[in-house]
């Protein structure tokens, strides 16, 4: 009996843990949304999981709160991995519409990232970023 007790207690530690640990996969965003008093932006990931050393793609909408896209916006993107010295890899960042965009990144090593919008506007700078999962 007492070892039927023990094991139930046991198999009840191990599912409380794994219920409780969070997962990388679940620390990482297909959207992320910011909006503050003048702007809206929205990114998302056009991949589940990033592969490491090839072409990733991010899609980029940008408006005034009323839906208007923002005129030439002074915007950038980069990949960063918050958890590693591997420095700041650039990204090309392409119109294909008025507010709409298409981010080309690559991650060079597996983990934890983060797609990081900056815009400048006339009143602040702002930084985005967007956590994605890469391997």
């Amino acid at each position: 009996m007492k070892k039927i007790v023990y094991s139930l207690v046991i198999l009840c530690a191990f599912l409380g843990a794994w219920m409780y640990l969070p997962s990388s996969t679940n620390q990482a965003a297909l959207n992320t949304k910011f909006s503050d008093e003048n702007i809206r932006m929205e990114i998302v990931s056009n991949q589940q999981v990033a592969k490491v050393m090839h072409e990733n793609s991010f899609s980029l909408t940008l408006t005034d709160l009323a839906g208007k896209p923002l005129d030439q916006p002074d915007m950038k993107v980069s990949l960063e991995m918050p958890s590693m010295f591997c420095g700041v890899i650039p990204t090309t960042l392409n119109e294909v519409e008025p507010g709409k965009y298409n981010i080309i990144g690559i991650p060079v090593m597996s983990g934890k990232w983060e797609a990081t919008v900056t815009l400048v506007t006339p009143t602040e700078t702002l930084h985005v970023k967007h956590p994605f999962i890469s391997k």
